[in-house]
């Protein structure tokens, strides 16, 4: 029964750390929590439920922030390497142009991610994995220019390592610009382009709502909200 309250105080200390206000999904949450830690201490023992803290803990120190947007392809034409529109070849401009007057300019780019997890390594020897942090899949949304575009997910496992090291999620983006900016002139829209992929471009005009989903001993374990990750600074989704 000690061990047990000892459990229940985990996940009511972590379900805490991602809200102020215990909602009915929270609650689902930090049930999912307990049983998850309860099966573990079944299967294992108490060792598990310490290396199951640790996991949990490192969880929740997990930090996310937008890295460039790499590889910026319009319509078939890279323009990673391009200044502005009147660095364009003729025959890209034509194209460009041509694509706008079709109401179709499709785009192609590899968004990155940074993760940071600040855990420090354990001291003892051959421990230190204990404090990595595995991504199992990120829900995703993007926002360009404050509109919202498209969703998606990445189902590719990272492990991210501690010792406040920070690890590259690439992320694959498809989409038309058309379709969001279709009320905006053929310059205006590749200035927005170039804005974000070309030479000088950032991610300054992106933000992605995202909720991370963490394995813990095993099982996947998503975050009970999503939250907004940016270029300037890094958040890891604590209210």
């Amino acid at each position: 029964m000690k061990t047990l309250n000892k459990l229940n105080n985990f996940t009511k200390i972590f379900a805490n750390n991602f809200s102020e206000k215990i909602t009915k999904k929270s609650k689902y949450f930090q049930v999912g929590i307990f049983i998850l830690l309860t099966l573990s201490f079944s299967l294992a023992g108490c060792n598990i439920i310490n290396k199951t803290a640790s996991m949990l803990n490192n969880f929740q120190n997990l930090q996310f922030k937008l890295g460039r947007a790499d590889n910026f392809v319009v319509n078939s034409v890279n323009i990673s390497n391009i200044k502005s529109v009147s660095d364009l070849s003729v025959s890209d401009g034509l194209r460009l142009t041509q694509a706008v007057a079709n109401k179709s300019l499709p785009v192609n780019f590899t968004l990155n991610i940074l993760v940071n997890n600040p855990n420090s390594k354990s001291s003892n020897s051959g421990s230190s994995s204990n404090f990595d942090a595995v991504i199992s899949g990120i829900d995703w949304t993007l926002f360009i220019d404050e509109k919202e575009t498209i969703n998606g997910r990445v189902t590719t496992p990272i492990t991210v390592p501690s010792g406040n090291q920070t690890t590259v999620i690439p992320v694959s983006i498809g989409l038309d610009l058309v379709k969001f900016f279709g009320d905006k002139s053929y310059l205006d829209i590749m200035n927005l382009a170039l804005a974000i992929g070309g030479a000088n471009g950032s991610s300054s005009k992106l933000k992605l709502k995202m909720r991370p989903t963490v394995s813990i001993a095993g099982f996947p374990i998503s975050y009970p909200n999503y939250f907004t990750v940016i270029d300037k600074e890094f958040n890891s989704g604590k209210p």
